[in-house]
Protein backbone atom coordinates (compact mmCIF):
# COMPACT_ATOMS: atom_id res chain seq x y z
CA UNK A 1 0.00 0.00 0.00
CA UNK A 2 1.15 3.52 -0.70
CA UNK A 3 0.81 6.61 1.45
CA UNK A 4 -1.50 8.11 -1.17
CA UNK A 5 -3.92 5.24 -0.56
CA UNK A 6 -3.83 5.86 3.19
CA UNK A 7 -4.41 9.55 2.51
CA UNK A 8 -7.41 8.70 0.37
CA UNK A 9 -8.83 6.45 3.08
CA UNK A 10 -8.21 9.08 5.76
CA UNK A 11 -9.61 12.02 3.86
CA UNK A 12 -11.37 11.54 0.54
CA UNK A 13 -13.92 8.99 1.69
CA UNK A 14 -14.75 10.91 4.91
CA UNK A 15 -15.16 14.09 2.83
CA UNK A 16 -17.66 12.40 0.54
CA UNK A 17 -19.53 10.93 3.52
CA UNK A 18 -19.66 14.38 5.15
CA UNK A 19 -20.95 16.11 2.00
CA UNK A 20 -23.63 13.49 1.39
CA UNK A 21 -24.52 13.47 5.08
CA UNK A 22 -25.03 17.24 5.12
CA UNK A 23 -27.23 17.01 2.03
CA UNK A 24 -29.33 14.23 3.56
CA UNK A 25 -29.53 16.07 6.90
CA UNK A 26 -30.68 19.18 5.07
CA UNK A 27 -33.42 17.28 3.26
CA UNK A 28 -34.66 15.61 6.46
CA UNK A 29 -34.41 18.67 8.72
CA UNK A 30 -36.18 21.43 6.82
CA UNK A 31 -36.09 24.01 9.61
CA UNK A 32 -33.92 26.45 7.65
CA UNK A 33 -36.48 26.91 4.91
CA UNK A 34 -38.29 29.22 7.31
CA UNK A 35 -35.22 31.39 7.99
CA UNK A 36 -35.81 35.00 7.01
CA UNK A 37 -32.11 35.73 6.50
CA UNK A 38 -32.01 34.05 3.10
CA UNK A 39 -34.16 31.59 1.18
CA UNK A 40 -33.83 27.89 2.00
CA UNK A 41 -32.13 27.00 -1.30
CA UNK A 42 -29.54 29.74 -0.84
CA UNK A 43 -28.91 28.62 2.73
CA UNK A 44 -28.43 25.03 1.53
CA UNK A 45 -25.95 26.18 -1.12
CA UNK A 46 -24.10 28.29 1.45
CA UNK A 47 -23.88 25.41 3.92
CA UNK A 48 -22.74 22.95 1.27
CA UNK A 49 -20.07 25.41 0.10
CA UNK A 50 -18.88 25.90 3.69
CA UNK A 51 -18.64 22.13 4.21
CA UNK A 52 -16.74 21.76 0.92
CA UNK A 53 -14.27 24.45 2.02
CA UNK A 54 -13.91 22.66 5.36
CA UNK A 55 -13.15 19.39 3.55
CA UNK A 56 -10.52 21.15 1.44
CA UNK A 57 -9.02 22.63 4.61
CA UNK A 58 -8.83 19.15 6.13
CA UNK A 59 -7.16 17.92 2.93
CA UNK A 60 -4.42 20.50 3.37
CA UNK A 61 -4.10 19.87 7.11
CA UNK A 62 -3.68 16.12 6.57
CA UNK A 63 -0.71 16.56 4.20
CA UNK A 64 1.89 16.07 6.99
CA UNK A 65 1.07 12.36 6.95
CA UNK A 66 3.28 12.22 3.84
CA UNK A 67 6.23 12.93 6.16
CA UNK A 68 6.07 9.21 6.84
CA UNK A 69 7.94 8.72 3.57
CA UNK A 70 11.07 9.55 5.54
CA UNK A 71 12.51 6.55 7.35
CA UNK A 72 13.34 8.58 10.45
CA UNK A 73 9.68 9.56 10.95
CA UNK A 74 8.19 6.25 9.84
CA UNK A 75 10.37 4.23 12.22
CA UNK A 76 9.65 6.47 15.22
CA UNK A 77 6.13 5.76 16.46
CA UNK A 78 5.77 9.10 18.24
CA UNK A 79 6.84 11.17 15.22
CA UNK A 80 4.65 9.05 12.96
CA UNK A 81 1.67 9.53 15.27
CA UNK A 82 2.25 13.28 15.49
CA UNK A 83 2.64 13.66 11.73
CA UNK A 84 -0.65 11.85 11.27
CA UNK A 85 -2.79 13.46 13.97
CA UNK A 86 -1.30 16.68 15.37
CA UNK A 87 -2.44 19.25 12.80
CA UNK A 88 -5.88 17.78 11.95
CA UNK A 89 -6.81 17.11 15.59
CA UNK A 90 -5.54 20.55 16.59
CA UNK A 91 -7.92 22.10 14.07
CA UNK A 92 -10.78 19.85 15.19
CA UNK A 93 -10.15 20.91 18.80
CA UNK A 94 -10.15 24.60 17.87
CA UNK A 95 -13.37 24.14 15.93
CA UNK A 96 -14.99 22.31 18.84
CA UNK A 97 -13.93 25.03 21.28
CA UNK A 98 -15.19 27.75 18.95
CA UNK A 99 -18.45 25.93 18.26
CA UNK A 100 -20.42 28.24 20.50
CA UNK A 101 -22.08 31.54 19.83
CA UNK A 102 -21.01 34.82 21.37
CA UNK A 103 -23.61 36.95 23.09
CA UNK A 104 -23.37 40.67 23.87
CA UNK A 105 -21.30 40.11 27.02
CA UNK A 106 -18.68 38.14 25.05
CA UNK A 107 -19.57 34.99 26.95
CA UNK A 108 -19.59 31.84 24.91
CA UNK A 109 -22.95 30.09 24.82
CA UNK A 110 -22.76 26.63 23.34
CA UNK A 111 -25.81 25.66 21.36
CA UNK A 112 -26.86 22.09 20.89
CA UNK A 113 -27.32 22.54 17.14
CA UNK A 114 -23.89 24.11 16.69
CA UNK A 115 -22.12 21.42 18.68
CA UNK A 116 -24.01 18.64 16.91
CA UNK A 117 -23.04 20.11 13.55
CA UNK A 118 -19.37 20.31 14.60
CA UNK A 119 -19.55 16.74 15.88
CA UNK A 120 -21.29 15.52 12.73
CA UNK A 121 -18.74 17.33 10.58
CA UNK A 122 -15.73 15.77 12.30
CA UNK A 123 -16.73 12.18 13.11
CA UNK A 124 -16.00 10.85 9.58
CA UNK A 125 -12.57 12.51 9.61
CA UNK A 126 -11.67 11.18 13.05
CA UNK A 127 -12.74 7.66 12.12
CA UNK A 128 -10.93 7.87 8.77
CA UNK A 129 -7.70 9.13 10.35
CA UNK A 130 -7.70 6.53 13.12
CA UNK A 131 -8.47 3.60 10.82
CA UNK A 132 -5.96 4.65 8.19
CA UNK A 133 -3.25 5.14 10.84
CA UNK A 134 -3.95 1.73 12.28
CA UNK A 135 -3.72 0.16 8.81
CA UNK A 136 -0.56 2.15 8.09
CA UNK A 137 1.16 0.89 11.26
CA UNK A 138 0.17 -2.69 10.38
CA UNK A 139 1.60 -2.25 6.88
CA UNK A 140 4.85 -0.86 8.32
CA UNK A 141 5.08 -3.73 10.79
CA UNK A 142 4.52 -6.35 8.06
CA UNK A 143 6.80 -4.54 5.56
CA UNK A 144 3.97 -4.19 3.01
CA UNK A 145 4.39 -0.43 2.60
CA UNK A 146 5.54 0.82 -0.80
CA UNK A 147 6.72 4.38 -1.06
Amino acid sequence: MTLARFYRNALIYPSLITLFGVAIFWIIDDQYSKVKLMPGDAMFSFTLAAVLIYCLLMAVLCLPLFLNKFERIRSNRLLSFLSWFLVPFGEITVLALAGGEFNTKNDIKYTTEGMLFVLFLNIPFVVGLVLSYWRFRNAVRMNRLTL
